[in-house]
């Protein structure tokens, strides 16, 4: 439960990373409901997900939802990193540059971590039934 509640926290305040800078970059280019759902459907993707972060029963439905939360999660990683080099890169200091370097350093662990056990519970769902867990010695 605390585990779940962590993911949740940690993703919403991610959204001020790497998300926060292109929804910046984006927004004099597009309108802002838009690039709003463009820039933020991947964290939105990642949040609901994690909702089934714990083991419970499978399925085709499960497997889709698990695969969604991958491609998000893969996506806001890459949201940080370009906003990393962004930063790293850019010459003039941005007046909100900590509450972005905050978001990329919550971001990119949590966004990866996601990642990661969302490929595991991917990998669990393709393994034949009762050979998801590893074996142990007897």
């Amino acid at each position: 439960m605390l585990s779940i509640v962590l993911v949740k926290v940690t993703t919403l305040l991610s959204g001020c990373g790497g998300p926060l800078i292109l929804y910046n970059m984006l927004k004099p280019r597009l309108d802002d409901t838009i690039a709003f759902c463009v820039v933020f459907a991947p964290l939105g993707l990642m949040l609901f997900a994690s909702m089934d972060l714990v083991e419970g029963e499978g399925g085709i439905a499960k497997t889709w939802w698990v695969r969604l939360q991958l491609f998000g999660a893969l996506t806001v990683l890459l949201m940080h990193l370009w906003g990393a080099i962004v930063l790293a890169t850019e010459a003039v200091h941005r007046a909100d540059h900590a509450l972005y370097v905050m978001g990329i350093v919550i971001g990119i662990p949590t966004a990866a971590g996601v990642a990661y056990f969302s490929q595991r519970r991917l990998a669990g769902a393709r393994a034949p039934h009762g050979l998801s867990s590893p074996i142990e010695p007897s």
